[in-house]
């Protein structure tokens, strides 16, 4: 008798899992920054990092002296990440304290936007509840994505959340959204561009071509919004050298040991998430 309660109270939760999954995972997402951002905060001067000092610099220098990015700093990364901090330096009334909050916030906001998102994404395509919470828990899981979202502006968070989110906008038939989104993730790191990639691939899978023109019309425009300020501000020879020829004149000269020592380094940070 014990065991037939424990059994339909265990279903009954179960259920009630299944049918809230996406308010648990904004909790726990939540929850898991929220406990990070207070972590840090706990220190004085709060804990960041080697790229969002770097990134809030350079946004910094940008608002607060006019200095356009690739100049103040030297850095292979694409315009967005430079530029979006600039923005929060222009509402930060100058004090570095605040804007570094801003940072720290918006950051932790696309992570855990994208989170959502990513399990929104694995619904839509599965039309199942179970897909979208393990496909959310899964992220949650990399311990470093939260944890390093809290110490201020990065740019795998962005490329995550821009980078989802057109996956998402083109299963709802978005499609000059999503090549705009799509441009995003790419403008704030290269590797973004699998994103874009991923939606032309699906299209020529699909021979849907006239979801083409509009996913490139998207992308296009994306692509001026993340480019044109930094021209307009006289650095563009700048941007061109150091996010593409240095990207591209580039060596990797790692030996197999060194390969082999990455993916390592990776599994040791995935943890619990390759189980999930």
């Amino acid at each position: 008798m014990k065991t037939e309660k424990l059994i339909e109270k265990y279903r009954a939760s179960r259920e009630l899992l299944i049918q809230n999954w996406i308010p648990v995972l904004i909790l726990i997402a939540s929850v898991s920054s929220g406990l990070q951002i207070a972590d840090n905060y706990s220190q004085n001067p709060p804990m960041s990092g080697g790229d969002p000092m770097t990134f809030e610099y350079a946004g910094w220098q940008l608002a607060e002296e006019g200095e356009p990015p690739y100049e103040s700093i030297f850095d292979v990364k694409t315009p967005l990440v430079y530029t979006f901090p600039g923005l929060l330096a222009l509402v930060s009334f100058g004090n570095p304290m605040i804007y570094h909050a801003l940072a720290v916030i918006f950051t932790s906001l696309a992570a855990i936007s994208s989170i959502v998102i990513a399990g929104l994404f694995a619904y839509r395509e599965t039309e199942s509840e179970v897909a979208g919470l393990i496909t959310g828990l899964s992220m949650i899981s990399i311990t470093n994505y939260i944890t390093m979202a809290a110490l201020g502006i990065r740019a795998k968070q962005y490329v995550i959340l821009f980078g989802v989110l057109s996956l998402y906008l083109y299963s709802r038939e978005s499609y000059k959204l999503s090549g705009l989104t799509a441009a995003f993730s790419a403008g704030f790191y290269q590797f973004g561009i699998i994103f874009a990639l991923i939606l032309l691939g699906r299209d020529l899978i699909s021979e849907r071509f006239s979801n083409t023109k509009e996913i490139v019309i998207g992308g296009f425009t994306g692509f001026l919004i993340t480019v044109l300020p930094v021209i307009a501000l006289g650095a563009g020879p700048e941007m061109i050298n150091q996010s593409v020829l240095a990207v591209l004149n580039g060596s990797d000269t790692q030996t197999l040991f060194g390969y082999l020592s990455r993916i390592y380094r990776s599994v040791l940070h995935l943890r619990y998430g390759i189980i999930i």
